[in-house]
């Protein structure tokens, strides 16, 4: 964890800028695990009307939620980014919330989603697009509190619960704290001037203000209790204002990064981090064969969606046909935790799949194999023969190190493709990370669960001319001809 100071380096044109502070601006980058905890504490602003506005840049707008406000402490307030699964227009709701339904998935339109107390907003917002900016803002007035997207109203207004207990946190719930349906929520992109206000700001003051989208925080705006801007103060710079001289602490995964201060969105999203796990992973293909990127993460037009969000759907660039029974092999040294190898090719509900333990907390998961090939390619068969006792495999657990785990390399031959069972020709590899061992979607237990944007290293990209691009690391875009460069 680390301290920074906050301190404003621009100010409003209808205000005085401090002397000495260097004319850049800085926001801070979320990915996975990424969260900022400030020194706010509700119960210095909630008894009385306030808003809370922050600048937000999403990542992945068809991703699971993800809350830009939240508590480090207890009782429910997340305000943020909504799982794409979500039900829009179903507005507020004591029920749970209305994740993965039909009607939230035909729409095909980005969310936002207040849980605030026991009750839960969920709107539609079809203007978020990635790697744009935009405005976020929880207004609470007359005992009423609402979200608002770029000074537009979203969902329904409820009635202001107690304060919760503890402080301000952006990007992830707190500790302890849940997102919809129990699975662990985090928010990806950028982050900045998150300001608590002391009073209810209008619609119009929040479109045209000084809080407006593009606009900087600059510590003298009328009635701003506290700010944060992510700056540093300069060598030789007068004090802080006030209001913005609070700490932040940021998790590891939280970094200060250089934004522009009228926010170009083209020079600020290439600031969003890009997530590799401990273990650096390489493509799960043989090297030097060239296959295809049906799915890539957080893709609104495809099926990968809600906590799935974060899969990838490849297949030989020859085609589906020639992909059944093409071999692949394991993305990162690990230890194997679970096979399921004997069902029947096409079965939909309960396919065959491999789970790794590549790190604490990270499991690789290969799905749609083809029925016992993991017995014949996992190091030639030859363990499979040693370990088969009764006509059934004994697979050790590998949820911790230990002597009895069976360890797995990188770029070793762990099975061949087969069918999702969706339908005629579906053959395909499915690969994710998640921080849960059992990554089948139907016998998932009711804690923490996610998908995770992890980056792969050293793979090239194919170009529309022929040549081939290098990748140190990046993520996988549907479309992209893709080939593993190292063994």
């Amino acid at each position: 964890m680390i301290t920074i100071l906050l301190a404003s380096m621009a100010a409003h044109a209808s205000a005085v800028s401090p002397v000495g502070l260097a004319p850049t601006n800085h926001a801070i980058s979320l990915t996975w695990g990424g969260a900022i905890d400030t020194d706010v504490d509700f119960s210095e602003f909630w008894d009385k009307d306030f808003t809370i506005v922050t600048r937000f840049m999403e990542q992945f707008p068809y991703a699971y939620a993800g809350p830009i406000l939240s508590v480090q402490g207890t009782g429910n307030f997340q305000v943020g980014q909504g799982d794409y699964f979500w039900k829009p227009g179903s507005g507020a709701t004591t029920n749970g919330w209305p994740w993965k339904t039909k009607e939230g998935r035909a729409n095909k339109v980005p969310n936002l989603a207040m849980w605030i107390g026991g009750t839960q907003v969920v709107a539609p917002a079809p203007s978020i697009q990635a790697g744009y900016w935009n405005q976020l803002a929880v207004v609470k007035s007359g005992g009423k509190i609402q979200m608002y997207l770029n000074g537009t109203a979203m969902g329904e207004a409820i009635t202001a619960p107690s304060a919760p207990k503890g402080k301000l946190r952006i990007g992830r719930p707190g500790e302890g704290g849940k997102v919809e349906d129990g699975r662990a929520g985090q928010f990806y992109g950028l982050v900045d001037d998150v300001a608590v206000i002391s009073k209810a700001l209008s619609s119009s003051e929040l479109k045209t203000g000084v809080y407006a989208t593009g606009t900087m925080l600059g510590g003298f705006e009328p009635d701003l209790f506290a700010g944060f801007t992510f700056e540093k103060l300069e060598p030789g710079g007068r004090p802080l204002p006030i209001k913005l001289g609070r700490k932040v602490t940021l998790t590891k995964m939280a970094k200060q990064v250089l934004a522009t201060p009228d926010r170009m969105s083209g020079f600020d999203r290439l600031q969003m981090a890009v997530f590799t796990t401990p273990s650096r992973m390489i493509l799960p293909i043989p090297a030097n064969q060239e296959w295809y990127v049906i799915q890539g993460y957080a893709d609104g037009t495809g099926s990968h969606n809600g906590y799935a969000a974060f899969c990838v759907d490849i297949d030989l660039a020859k085609g589906q046909p020639q992909t059944l029974g093409a071999p692949f092999t394991a993305s990162a040294m690990g230890f194997l935790t679970t096979v399921r190898e004997d069902l029947l090719t096409g079965n939909e509900n309960n396919p065959n799949s491999i789970a790794i333990r590549q790190n604490p907390g990270f499991w690789a998961g290969y799905f749609h194999l083809q029925e016992n090939s993991f017995s014949k390619e996992f190091q030639g068969g030859e363990w499979v023969k040693a370990n088969k006792k009764n006509g059934k495999i004994n697979y050790p657990m590998g949820t911790d190190f230990n002597k009895d785990a069976i360890l797995v390399k990188a770029g070793d031959p762990l099975a061949r493709v087969s069918s999702v069972g969706a339908g005629a020709a579906a053959f395909h590899l499915h690969f994710a990370i998640s921080d849960l061992p059992d990554l089948s979607p139907f016998s998932l237990p009711q804690t923490t669960f996610a998908t995770i944007p992890a980056a792969f290293r050293d793979f090239e990209v194919k170009q529309p001319n022929g040549s081939w691009k290098k990748v140190a690391a990046g993520y996988l875009e549907p479309g992209m001809v893709i080939r593993r460069t190292v063994d």
